[in-house]
């Protein structure tokens, strides 16, 4: 008789149980992982998009509040209340961020633009392209208080409301104008060979405020800046200029607003403060109908010139508008594209704000 043996398997559940186990273990982890290097990251995108856009909606409701303020006239307040939404935020506010220069001529010989006006000191130079100017009178307004120009066919030649005024020749640079080129001044340029009453050339420099929400993410800084009318978004997400400013363009016509502020405190972490608006002035510095009733004369050679934290965002922004290029000889500068006469139309707001 044949015995055949028996074999045995032994089976090893526990083993298996175990090796269960750890494979179910790995499996979370590596979701886990996943989810760690992957999803979180958009979580904190999509909550900061939120952040970033509750912002930009408190920003627009300054603006609202200002455009309403505007249409209503000096004296006009609002109470604004902003949405700070990030702890690591921080709001402030100030009257000096950029410098923002107007300059035009009204004669087409008369071509120019300037220097030297971003440096908070007394010096400045006049760069001619065409005919040369012998005499500049320079006036430090006072941007609280409106001007009120002695009425001629020339439009504001000389204003009987200003803190000082100062005369200079322009022909020698640097030019000295006395005292510090900061607030609001207005300087006319004169060829005193062909009348010594009538300006060939004009310059008006602005200091611009600004509104800025500053945040801190994983993925870098961002801001968003509210100023002039304009709301834009700067750092790892540009998304350059949001709201326009009040700026209209035809083929013989410019318009701008510039909107000066006053402010100097700030918010920090996560709240709702709110701003206090007050209208200060209102007023138009410059308009194709002077105050007498007379047609004024076109201007030539319109140039815009900006300085600051918010140059670059503002120089891209007009180099996209339909007739405007950048003005190669300055980098600062960009210029209308024209030899004709166009008409022009400045008006100017001063508004205080502060945080309640």
């Amino acid at each position: 008789m044949v015995i055949k043996l028996l074999k045995f398997h032994k089976k090893n559940y526990a083993v298996s149980t175990v090796i269960s186990v750890l494979l179910v273990i790995g499996l979370v982890v590596s979701s886990m992982a996943i989810i760690i290097f992957w999803a979180m990251p958009l979580l904190e995108e999509k909550a900061m998009k939120n952040e970033m856009q509750s912002i930009i909606y408190s920003f627009e409701m300054v603006d609202n509040n200002i455009e309403n303020m505007l249409i209503e006239g000096s004296g006009a307040k609002r109470i604004v209340g902003l949405i700070c939404p990030n702890d690591k935020g921080s709001l402030s506010m100030s009257s000096y961020t950029d410098k923002f220069i107007v300059m035009y001529s009204y004669d087409t010989t008369y071509g120019f633009y300037t220097t030297e006006l971003n440096d908070e000191d007394n010096y400045f130079n006049i760069i001619t392209t065409g005919t040369g100017f012998n005499r500049a009178d320079i006036y430090f307004l006072d941007p609280e208080n409106e001007l009120t120009p002695y009425a001629n066919s020339y439009g504001f030649v000389h204003p009987k409301s200003y803190i000082r005024e100062v005369t200079v020749n322009p022909s020698t640079n640097p030019i000295n104008a006395g005292n510090d080129l900061i607030g609001n001044l207005m300087i006319n340029l004169f060829d005193t060979s062909f009348s010594s009453n009538e300006p060939k050339g004009r310059i008006w420099v602005f200091d611009l405020g600004s509104i800025t929400y500053q945040a801190y993410y994983g993925a870098g800084t961002q801001k968003t800046v509210y100023q002039n009318g304009a709301i834009f978004s700067t750092g790892f997400d540009d998304k350059g200029i949001l709201n326009e400013p009040a700026l209209i363009t035809t083929s013989n016509a410019v318009a701008l607003r510039i909107i000066q502020i006053k402010a100097s405190s700030g918010f920090g972490g996560r709240g709702t403060p709110r701003l206090g608006l007050d209208l200060k002035n209102n007023i138009k510095r410059e308009e194709p109908i002077a105050p007498s009733g007379d047609e004024q004369d076109s201007v030539y050679n319109l140039k815009f010139q900006i300085f600051g934290e918010n140059r670059q965002s503002w120089l891209d922004y007009f180099t996209k508008i339909d007739g405007f290029d950048h003005f190669i000889p300055d980098s600062n500068t960009v210029y209308y594209v024209t030899t004709n006469p166009i008409s022009f139309i400045l008006d100017c707001s001063f508004i205080e704000i502060n945080i309640g």
